[in-house]
């Protein structure tokens, strides 16, 4: 479903994006993160989504909750910043990312993960989404979200 944004990130301010999500199905075992809200597209915007990564050490797949930040400064335009958590079907998740000054936090139910991150913000002036992506239109996650704002 498409949302009217009014998520107009300025790096020169302090914002913060805060969204609850129930999963309403199980991850797919193969590594691949689905948006729970995105405003992004091919080299510009933000999205917070979930998934299951292949583990560095293991041959196990581990699940987390992840930020994708797009700046001028990344090679490849974007931050990742992310927090392994259990997920389980039914449960409510509550997930905030805050940027402050030059440093992005990521609250995954109250847990806090942080990153310097360097460069101007790049926006997607596109509408923000639940569920799905503008850029990702073969990832949508089944969930409930309650107070995206």
């Amino acid at each position: 479903k498409r949302i009217k944004s009014f998520i107009d990130l300025n790096p020169t301010s302090n914002h913060w994006i805060e969204v609850a999500f129930r999963p309403l199905q199980s991850l797919p075992g193969k590594p691949k993160c689905y948006p729970i809200i995105s405003q992004y597209g091919p080299g510009a915007g933000w999205e917070i989504r979930v998934g299951t990564v292949p583990s560095t050490t293991t041959a196990t797949s581990s699940v987390h909750v992840e930020v994708v930040w797009t700046t001028t400064t990344n090679k490849d335009g974007t931050t990742i910043l992310n927090r392994d958590v259990s997920i389980e079907m039914g449960m409510w998740y509550h997930i905030v990312l805050a940027y402050r000054r030059s440093t992005l936090t990521l609250y995954v139910n109250g847990i806090p993960s942080s990153k310097q991150i360097g460069g101007k913000f790049k926006p997607y002036r596109k509408y923000a989404m639940l569920g799905q992506s503008q850029h990702w239109k073969d990832r949508q996650l089944k969930c409930m979200v309650a107070f995206a704002s």
